[in-house]
């Protein structure tokens, strides 16, 4: 009885944590000095696809949150595409010169340091990491 009961506690917080994270917000960046509000999901898609290279008249460049949750959920539900596919899709672009891998970084602190220090950069963070060193112009749930 003891052995299922530290199962179902076990099952309860892992579960608890993974149903936290999952619904954590994500929020889409750009430095300040892009003159932009917002931008919609279709913007987005194309800006992280490599379709679209220019925002506000300035040339984009991304920023990734490598091997994290918040990325996995990003491209998958704002991007429609998992990391197999999507590291398909930009090899091909890279190799064709049509396209650039984007910075990789390991924590949301250093998306915004690297957004807030780069004109034209745009980056995904959780919404919980916003200050007011970027703009937000966009937020997924």
């Amino acid at each position: 009885m003891r052995l299922i009961i530290r199962i179902l506690l076990f099952l309860i917080v892992v579960g608890g944590w993974t149903l936290e994270s999952a619904a954590a917000e994500i929020a889409v960046i750009v430095s300040k000095d892009l003159d932009l509000a917002s931008l919609s999901q279709s913007d987005i898609k194309r800006v992280f696809l490599g379709k679209k290279r220019k925002l506000a008249g300035k040339k984009v460049k991304l920023v990734d949150l490598k091997n994290s949750d918040i990325s996995a959920r990003f491209y998958a539900d704002i991007i429609g595409k998992s990391g197999a596919s999507l590291r398909k899709y930009r090899a091909k672009l890279i190799f064709t010169g049509r396209g650039r891998a984007p910075k990789e970084v390991s924590t949301p602190s250093e998306v915004k340091s690297f957004v807030s220090s780069e004109s034209g950069a745009i980056g995904y963070i959780p919404a919980s990491d916003l200050d007011a060193s970027v703009k937000a112009v966009f937020k997924y749930q």
